[in-house]
């Protein structure tokens, strides 16, 4: 109550009774109006300050920009085909006898059409009529 500067919510309610709340009740709305008003890392530093266990929500772009992950060798560089030099995350365990990361790219749609029909069976001349009437994708 205090952290979202509203100290009067603060005997309104004893912490089993909030537990037992609607998850789209009126507390749930009273407390997201309070954290609407804050920025992620504001809303983190007065919960933390006040003992409240709190931790930043990270998105997807946070990570590409965190240091402390490029420090610590979390992505891998790779080239793309269609969208050339591309970077990604690697395995986040790292152990001395088991290698991480990956041996080579997601492969594009269709990439390895022909390959994969051929080692199931298939005879060059149906896979030519596959791809011909666009039943597969050849990439």
């Amino acid at each position: 109550c205090v952290a979202l500067g509203h100290p009067e919510w603060a005997g309104r309610m004893i912490a089993e009774k909030a537990l037992l709340e609607p998850v789209e009740g009126p507390l749930a709305t009273q407390i997201g109006e309070g954290f609407a008003a804050l920025t992620r890392d504001e809303a983190v530093d007065r919960l933390a300050t006040r003992g409240v266990p709190a931790a930043p929500v990270t998105t997807t772009l946070d990570i590409f920009d965190n240091p402390w992950l490029h420090e610590n060798g979390y992505f891998q560089a790779f080239d793309h085909p269609q969208f050339g030099a591309m970077i990604g995350p690697q395995h986040l365990g790292r152990f001395s006898r088991t290698p991480g990361g990956y041996p080579r790219r997601s492969p594009i749609i269709g990439e390895h059409s022909t390959e994969v029909l051929a080692d199931y069976g298939f005879s060059e001349e149906r896979i030519a009529e596959l791809i011909a009437a666009g039943a597969v994708k050849q990439g």
